[in-house]
């Protein structure tokens, strides 16, 4: 910039056969150094503000992944107490049948409630509001990471959110396949809309990535069901 400014400078000067004040040399090169710390200082506030996100979503994670492997724990140990308590109390109730026969019941009932299907649970990870800058479908979109615990094959995900909702789309992360003819995937209200990826798998080492757009800079809350 102080390149041009002195090029335009010395243009003046040739058209008017004078030469310009050398405070006006100083002003503009002030004005442009001024500019150029602001710019700088705005790329440093830029990159601050995604490695600080970065860093949020990366401990969130972790954390997700933590209380499960404790819980499993929780639960292998809880079982294995069971068995240990229910064995002692069979050798202790053989002088009847009756009595081995209802521990035995028992005890097939506590295993049974124990090794039930782990319920499904999905965990959402927002990583802020920003400028829509992929395509015409809003103004500004929002980008969603959902962990689920259990592996889904075919992905049917029904959003709903407290705002309206422009348009919708989502995918694995490491493997956006494009989706085509899966009439599931759309619309169902101003504020709801189906989401699918196709055929790749959603699991706890695949994440799927919701992308939301909407008109109004707000941050949006949704509750994420799988079909």
């Amino acid at each position: 910039m102080s390149g041009a400014a002195s090029f335009i400078f010395a243009i003046i000067e040739h058209a008017r056969g004078k030469k310009i004040e050398t405070w006006a040399f100083v002003a503009v090169g002030i004005m442009c150094l001024l500019l150029a710390f602001d710019q700088a200082w705005q790329d440093e506030h830029r990159n601050s503000e995604i490695l600080a996100a970065q860093k949020l979503t990366a401990i969130q994670g972790e954390n997700f992944w933590k209380n499960q492997s404790y819980g499993k724990d929780d639960a292998l140990r809880s079982r294995d107490g069971l068995l240990a308590q229910n064995y002692t109390s069979l050798l202790g109730a053989q002088s009847t049948a009756n009595k081995t026969q209802n521990s035995l019941a028992q005890l097939s009932n506590k295993i049974l409630d124990i090794t039930k299907p782990e319920k499904r649970v999905i965990t959402a990870i927002p990583l802020g509001v920003s400028k829509n800058t992929q395509n015409a479908e809003g103004s500004f979109l929002e980008e969603i990471v959902l962990l689920v615990n259990k592996t889904i094959v075919s992905v049917h995900v029904l959003v709903t959110c407290d705002k309206p909702v422009v348009w919708a789309a989502g995918g694995i992360l490491g493997n956006r396949t494009a989706v085509m003819g899966d009439l599931w995937a759309g619309p169902r209200s101003d504020r709801s809309y189906g989401i699918t990826s196709g055929g790749a798998v959603w699991s706890a080492t695949a994440p799927l990535l919701v992308t939301l757009y909407f008109n109004d800079n707000n941050e949006r809350v949704c509750t994420y069901d799988a079909q």
